[in-house]
């Protein structure tokens, strides 16, 4: 089994850390692409892949098999819905390349759709479309990072939402849990963004202690990610009418078109 993780910046593993450990701990192929270059705040793009690198290593996750697409391809960090076509072909030719060298992908891990992030949430995009492509719908997964509670202007970390299916849940033991704590220390560059998201993830550390997956659905991009606001418009990060204007052409052209998906294998003809 290979898996590919596409994630939108240097630091979004956090989200299934342990995910990655357990693949990895089995003797699976895990591919990881960051599809943003990550700068930010004044931080450069070198500086966050290098934290991300020393902590996938932690996971066993091998420099060789990470892919730093948005660097490479100059993708600015919350510029990611803009620039969907040119991440896709990135995508498809990181996906033939691994195919041509006899460790073609099985299974994509991505960002959920939640309306936390709007690079987030153009990753989901970007996900289902490739597992779409490639006939891995069933067996691709979301997961949640963080977004905005029902009701409240706060947020959620790895809070799954119904709309996006059933959860699957794989217990993490306490010693892991601790673990992966310790973990965030390697994003020395993000200490604002980790203090902002610590509590967060201690409640649910300690209060659910599991990765959550949830399956993936081609019909789910035609929806809103969560209830108005967004998260990211809450932060004025960006709006929603923005994110929708820049990413309708690519949900109609790879996810909303005539030949629709194969029930069997999401597969567009």
């Amino acid at each position: 089994m290979t898996t590919l993780y596409l994630f939108a910046h240097q630091d979004d593993e956090i989200g299934v850390f342990h995910a990655l450990a357990e693949a990895t701990r089995r003797g699976e192929a895990v591919v990881c692409a960051y599809l943003t270059n990550g700068a930010w705040a004044g931080v450069t793009s070198e500086r966050r892949n290098s934290e991300s690198l020393k902590t996938l290593a932690l996971l066993g996750v091998a420099a060789s098999n990470v892919s730093l697409l948005g660097t490479n391809l100059a993708i600015p960090d919350g510029r990611l819905v803009e620039n969907l076509e040119r991440a896709f072909d990135g995508l498809v030719q990181l996906m033939e390349q691994r195919r041509a060298d006899g460790q073609g992908i099985q299974r994509i891990i991505m960002h959920a759709f939640e309306g936390g992030h709007h690079d987030h949430d153009a990753v989901y995009l970007l996900g289902t479309a490739l597992a779409a492509r490639y006939g891995l719908i069933n067996q691709s997964r979301q997961f949640p990072l963080y977004r905005r509670p029902k009701d409240r202007w706060s947020m959620s970390f790895a809070a799954p939402l119904e709309a996006n299916g059933a959860v699957e849940k794989l217990a993490v033991p306490l010693a892991r849990r601790l673990a992966y704590l310790r973990l965030l220390a390697n994003y020395r560059s993000q200490a604002r963004v980790i203090l902002k998201l610590l509590p967060h993830i201690v409640h649910d550390y300690v209060m659910v202690g599991a990765q959550k997956l949830q399956p993936i659905s081609i019909a789910r991009a035609a929806d809103e990610p969560n209830a108005p606001p967004m998260l990211y418009e809450i932060w004025k990060l960006y709006s929603y009418a923005d994110f929708r204007r820049n990413a309708q052409p690519f949900i109609d052209r790879h996810l909303v078109r005539p030949g629709t998906p194969d029930a069997a294998s999401g597969r567009i003809a």
